[in-house]
């Protein structure tokens, strides 16, 4: 597993074309915001899947 650490409006590259941004963070909460082509497929992970 890699950690990063980001700041709000910074981003993280996946591979050639998936972008994670980084909106917002209060709290303990983290907004995340993912810019990829339609052919990729985004879903939540369950709690216990981490």
């Amino acid at each position: 597993m890699l950690s990063l650490t980001r700041k709000p409006g910074e981003a993280i590259l996946i591979g050639d074309n998936v972008v994670v941004y980084i909106k917002e963070i209060k709290g303990k909460q983290v907004k995340l915001a993912i810019e990829a082509s339609r052919d990729v497929e985004i879903s939540r992970a369950k709690e216990d899947e981490e």
